[in-house]
């Protein structure tokens, strides 16, 4: 397989119990998936006095909040910004594999989670009505971002404390009614208040205009009194790229819908 840049290196993307078994165990599977590592930093192949990635652009990816298929590998063995696509994977065989040297990329434990977190994401993210992405899902984006801008501490201070929306609906692609529920730990009440005036002011008029309906705002302590069972009816909206926090991580509402 050939790049118009050059790709070194490349990411194992197969589940770990899949490349080897504890125990000394005989593997289920003869491929193995890798993703294209290139250097950010390395000629645009159109013009080669540019960077393949823009400086801007270069920032966004190693604070997790540029495109969800470019991960930045902190712990690189050559000097750049080295980057894995993980829009593109190729099949390799395993006993190739095993013959070529392993990098360590990512340097401790939380780090390698991060990249697990990442692409349970990209496999997993729900497809979603474009009436309830654009009426709801947008919106808290697009406000979230708003905060970002007005107010960068109180955006952080909110990152800190509201651990994910939740959002569940009688069906995902053909919504008709839905319900939102925000799961903090020890969100003040302005915090609280802050995504209460949001579901007033735009994210039920935006249903209504959408035509469905959308049932009031539900908040959570995630110390109770929510059972599991009614916790595990929510499916955890994805706020794409706004956000740094791996708990925040999800698809770009534009790129979802039916």
């Amino acid at each position: 397989m050939s790049f118009a840049v050059s790709a070194p290196f490349g990411m194992v993307t197969t589940q770990t119990c899949d490349l080897a078994l504890e125990g000394g165990g005989k593997p289920t599977t003869a491929w193995v998936q890798l993703a294209p590592v290139f250097n950010g930093e390395a000629p645009h192949p159109l013009d080669p006095t540019k960077h393949l990635l823009r400086g801007d652009v270069r920032k966004l990816v190693r604070d997790g909040r540029g495109s969800q298929n470019l991960l930045y590998i902190p712990d690189a063995p050559d000097d750049g910004f080295w980057f894995a696509d993980l829009s593109f994977e190729v099949p390799v065989e395993r006993g190739w594999l095993a013959r070529r040297d392993r990098i360590e990329g990512f340097g401790d434990e939380s780090k390698r989670e991060e990249v697990g977190r990442r692409l349970a994401w990209l496999r997993s993210r729900p497809a979603l009505d474009g009436r309830f992405v654009g009426a709801v899902q947008v919106p808290i984006v697009n406000a979230l971002r708003e905060l970002r801008k007005d107010d960068t501490d109180a955006y952080d201070n909110m990152a800190q404390v509201v651990l994910e929306v939740g959002f569940a609906m009688n069906s995902r692609l053909d919504v008709g009614v839905a319900r939102l529920c925000v799961f903090h730990d020890g969100a003040t009440d302005e915090q609280l208040e802050w995504w209460r005036d949001l579901w007033t002011t735009e994210l039920h008029p935006g249903a209504e205009a959408h035509g469905f309906n959308l049932l009031p705002l539900q908040v959570e302590s995630i110390y109770g009194p929510m059972t599991i069972a009614e916790y595990r009816s929510f499916t955890r909206l994805p706020l794409t790229t706004i956000s740094p926090y791996p708990e925040w991580f999800g698809a770009d509402p534009t790129e979802t819908g039916a």
